[in-house]
């Protein structure tokens, strides 16, 4: 809704100032007046919202042990699968809200009011992002039995249309300076030019929303340090990518986006299938009451480490136990003996624990 309303609001003002390619001071200090006061607006909205009734909890880390723990987690297995998948949106964000707004703004055959068309490309990105959001939530059941990877997939191929329409659609030296060529295969046109802003929201939204679906899913119980891994990768690769954009003619710059949609996918996909899946395979209702476990074990004990806790792990693909959880327990178990070890997780695993 962000873009859209946006959008409008620019429409409206280039419109009325009867703008073409050049924008006058006049029209520079209302939007950067009106675009500063809706900031200090929110904000002041933000800082007097009433708080949430969380129940206040003891943290059980330090700053210094959750920062050392989020470095640790950075160079993990599945972290480095995934930073694949969280460079690409970085880079397809890069284009989209910066690379592709300057080809259109630097495209001449486009006509001469481009600053209005970059406008309305804001809208047409906005809907395509509503809309896809919109058929995610509504189909919310039918996707999570359709799998996150399905809707990846098709926000793979929408980006690759996007990328292949880009090219025959803008000149090469579009995305670098002013230029009265033509496109690849046609030259420049609106609709077209439209269309490609709509895909590329559609395709933004089926990517993220998955993303995000997937990390709260397998690392619930490690969100903070996940989502600070997924704006690392995300922010440090858009932030290159404008570095390096203005030297690169747009053919190269697609052809950097087609190679990185691939692998993000097939990432995705990997870590989908053969990693999340087959832990989620092995969770099963607990045999008896079926409540849900509590997030820490009663006691503490240090027999995290060893083949203790390989046979716990296996333990717990017969109970509604994920191995992600099994993890967070291996590290609030500290000083106590082996047996006490035992009784804290079977207790938690079968009804009757083993006693001394």
């Amino acid at each position: 809704m962000s873009l859209i309303g946006a959008g409008i609001f620019l429409y409206i003002v280039f419109h009325s100032s009867d703008t073409t390619d050049k924008i006058s001071m006049k029209t520079v200090r209302i939007l950067y007046g009106t675009f500063t006061g809706m900031a200090i607006v929110a904000a002041l909205i933000l800082l007097f919202l009433r708080r949430p009734p969380y129940e206040k909890k003891k943290m059980n880390q330090s700053y210094g042990e959750l920062l050392g723990s989020t470095f640790r987690m950075l160079i993990t297995q599945e972290m480095l699968l995934l930073a694949v998948v969280f460079a690409y949106t970085g880079i397809e964000q890069s284009y989209w809200t910066g690379i592709y707004p300057t080809c259109i703004s630097f495209t001449q055959q486009l006509g001469n009011h481009t600053n209005s068309y970059l406008a309305l490309n804001s809208v047409a990105s906005g809907l395509g992002q509503m809309i896809a959001g919109l058929i995610i939530g509504i189909l919310g059941d039918h996707i999570r039995r359709i799998g996150r990877e399905k809707i990846v997939l098709l926000g793979t191929i929408v980006h690759l249309a996007c990328f292949v329409l880009s090219y025959m659609n803008f000149p090469s030296r579009a995305s670098i300076e002013k230029t009265d060529s033509s496109g690849h295969l046609w030259t420049p046109n609106l609709p077209v030019t439209y269309t490609i802003g709509f895909l590329l929201g559609f395709g933004d939204a089926c990517w993220n929303t998955q993303i995000y679906s997937l990390l709260c899913d397998a690392f619930s119980h490690k969100s903070s340090q996940t989502f600070a891994i997924f704006k690392f990768w995300q922010c440090g690769l858009s932030s290159a990518a404008f570095f390096y954009s203005p030297y690169l003619e747009l053919q190269w710059y697609l052809l950097i986006l087609i190679i990185f949609s691939v692998f993000a996918a097939a990432s995705f996909v990997l870590f989908e299938q053969f990693w999340l899946k087959p832990y989620k395979r092995k969770v099963a209702p607990m045999q008896n009451k079926g409540t849900e476990l509590p997030s820490s074990p009663p006691s503490y004990s240090s027999c995290a480490s060893g083949s203790f806790s390989e046979h716990i792990k296996e333990a717990a693909s017969y109970k509604r136990v994920t191995i992600f959880q099994m993890d967070r327990w291996d590290s609030q178990l500290l000083n106590q003996d082996f047996l006490t070890c035992m009784n804290s997780y079977f207790a938690l695993l079968f009804p009757s624990p083993i006693s001394n």
